[in-house]
């Protein structure tokens, strides 16, 4: 390369105006120059961009409910509500995704983030228009609460009572929920709890009293020991990994906790006893004395809705001859703590 035109020294322009000219020298083309306006250096701050929010794609809406003798039906942007007395009909802003309700509430959501709730045997708005400001992807209702989640995606849950309140509040799901693993289902326990189901099988409830959600259920359980919880007898001839059996029985762990966080006792005997026959199964005696010890040692009267002893009775049920040695301890300590009481 030759330089042609050399600038002035450096000091004599600002650098704003400052001239490079590069000549390419060949024998085959004509010379031609270039010139190249050198520019100020840009200074940035490298500064992480935030984690983006997941945004899901909405669902489509069912297109009708069956109540009793009231059909409710969703067509152009109308609801339908016929009953064998009458018909009503109520019209809607957005395009609607979501369609539940049971008898006493209809709720309908919308892609303008609107939700409609209506009385089914009059058509009248239970609630004013609500709008969360995003689309709503799923709906549940459940007497008098109703839940919502929309594509942000966020939780919201009101109870419909006289007066009417929110009891959580654009709650985010999305630590857990993204376009690879989706919402498939969405309930209200009788207890007024939200769980949520993705599809992976793994399932989430949220607790008021926590403030967080807590997980109820995962997709890396050993199923073939589940299978046989119900007949207490096993026929998988080799045992579940060792990874697999600690999560079972977390979970199973989990589960009791979760029962007995929402106040339901038969749930929460239920699963006490898929763990006990579980860990009976796999001839874990160290965790089975462990559970046996702490139900038996316990200082309340009432475990799980049932009678101490009463529920330690049928706990040794469950053992039977599947673990003798811990079956012989544990039924010596029942007889003795009946003889006292």
């Amino acid at each position: 390369l030759r330089s042609q035109n050399p600038p002035p020294p450096p000091a004599q322009l600002p650098a704003a105006k400052r001239r490079v000219s590069i000549t390419p020298v060949s024998n085959k083309t004509p010379t031609n120059t270039i010139d190249l306006r050198s520019m100020p250096a840009k200074l940035s701050t490298m500064v992480p961009s935030p984690p983006q929010t997941p945004v899901l794609p909405t669902t489509s809406s069912r297109q009708f409910l069956l109540l009793g003798d009231t059909r409710v039906e969703v067509r152009n942007k109308e609801v339908k509500f016929t009953s064998p007395l009458k018909t009503w009909i109520a019209p809607v802003e957005g395009g609607v995704t979501t369609l539940s309700g049971d008898e006493g509430m209809v709720a309908v959501g919308c892609d303008d983030g609107s939700i409609y709730t209506f009385h089914p045997k009059s058509g009248r708005l239970i609630l004013p228009i609500l709008n969360t400001g995003h689309a709503i992807t799923h709906s549940c209702v459940t007497g008098k609460r109703l839940a919502v989640v929309t594509n942000r995606p966020s939780l919201y849950l009101w109870n419909v009572g006289d007066p009417p309140k929110c009891d959580i509040k654009d709650e985010s799901l999305g630590s857990f929920v993204s376009t690879k693993r989706h919402i498939v289902s969405l309930t209200i326990t009788s207890e007024g709890d939200v769980r949520v189901g993705l599809s992976d099988s793994t399932q989430y409830q949220y607790s008021r009293d926590l403030g967080c959600w807590a997980v109820i259920g995962h997709t890396h359980l050993d199923g073939s020991w589940g299978r046989e919880l119900n007949d207490g007898k096993s026929t998988t001839k080799q045992p579940p990994p060792k990874r697999t059996y600690l999560q079972t029985v977390q979970q199973l762990h989990q589960r009791i906790r979760v029962a007995e966080l929402g106040g339901r006792g038969s749930e929460g005997k239920q699963w006490l006893t898929s763990l006990v026959r579980y860990l009976a199964l796999n001839k874990d005696e160290e965790r089975l004395r462990e559970v046996l010890q702490g139900v038996i040692s316990s200082s309340k009267p009432m475990i799980h809705g049932e009678e101490r002893l009463e529920l330690m009775g049928s706990l040794l049920k469950v053992v039977g001859s599947t673990c003798q040695r811990v079956y012989s301890e544990f039924k010596q300590q029942l007889d003795w703590a009946g003889s006292r009481e």
